[in-house]
């Protein structure tokens, strides 16, 4: 039996729900595509040696259906309090977009991969948003 101590737990937030509406869209606002996640996936995959990814999302169909996968595990039918409890409690979080997942990493406290194209270059949301603001200086863009 292996030991769970020797488990590096990586929560993934995946966020569309809101955010793949045109209004939305024509604001400036974006979601990470199936290959952001699978790079950060792959990134931590070389730099662990066992790791196990919790996936809390506002859509998991699309969820399970591009990020299933060896050592993926998904947070089925529970509250957003309890899935923002599961990612702080990860030891690395993988974010798309929004405070949600923000606060899941910040609480988590470990290394934090994010979504770096957001917003939409040439928005009225990018106009506004600096990414020096809203991201740690030591979390790593994607």
């Amino acid at each position: 039996m292996m030991n769970t101590t020797d488990i590096t737990v990586v929560g993934v937030h995946v966020r569309r729900g809101d955010m793949i509406l045109r209004r939305n869209s024509r604001i400036g606002f974006t979601v990470a595509d199936k290959g952001f996640f699978n790079r950060a996936m792959d990134y931590f995959r070389k730099k662990y040696t066992n790791v196990l990814f919790i996936v809390c999302s506002d859509d998991i169909i699309w969820s399970q259906r591009h990020l299933s996968g060896q050592n993926v595990k998904f947070s089925r039918e529970n509250s957003p309090v309890n899935d923002l409890a599961i990612l702080s409690h990860c030891d690395h979080v993988i974010i798309s977009v929004g405070s949600f997942g923000w606060w899941g990493a910040y609480l988590a406290g470990g290394e934090a991969v994010y979504y770096k194209d957001w917003p939409k270059p040439n928005t009225a949301l990018a106009k506004r948003v600096r990414h020096e603001d809203y991201f740690l200086p030591t979390w790593r863009a994607m």
